[in-house]
């Protein structure tokens, strides 16, 4: 990703208020890195969507920013569509089904799996674990 990129999102998610200036960012990075190790040893629905998060994290403490836990989702739905540009709908799509899991214990369907297990795959390979 070129640092014009980075630049957009960073300016877009500040400006939507959805990070703060990160004080941890060394221990949170950590954490962030240990919660993966320890996420990709299952292969649960849940567990592929948290990767999701923990791989966001990483992107903005790198940053010196942390998600406000009350915009995790909404700041995943720009980050996804805008680093790796996966049409909106589809992480529309993705979230909800996350929701309907946690929430109504929904099963989603194989191919959400799968797609979640491309985007962790793409985000592996172009963010540093």
């Amino acid at each position: 990703m070129n640092k014009q990129s980075i630049e957009f999102i960073m300016k877009n998610i500040i400006n939507l208020d959805f990070v703060l200036k990160s004080d941890n960012t060394d221990r949170r990075i950590m954490e962030e890195k240990r919660s993966l190790k320890s996420l990709y040893k299952r292969n649960d629905f849940l567990s592929l969507y948290n990767i999701l998060i923990r791989y966001m994290f990483l992107f903005f403490l790198n940053q010196g920013y942390d998600i406000k836990q009350s915009k995790v989702h909404l700041a995943l739905k720009i980050f996804l569509s805008t680093y790796l540009t996966i049409d909106e709908k589809d992480v529309s799509n993705i979230i909800a089904s996350r929701h309907a899991m946690k929430y109504n214990k929904s099963i989603p369907p194989l191919s959400m799996k799968i797609q979640i297990k491309k985007i962790c795959s793409d985000l592996s390979s172009g963010l540093e674990r």
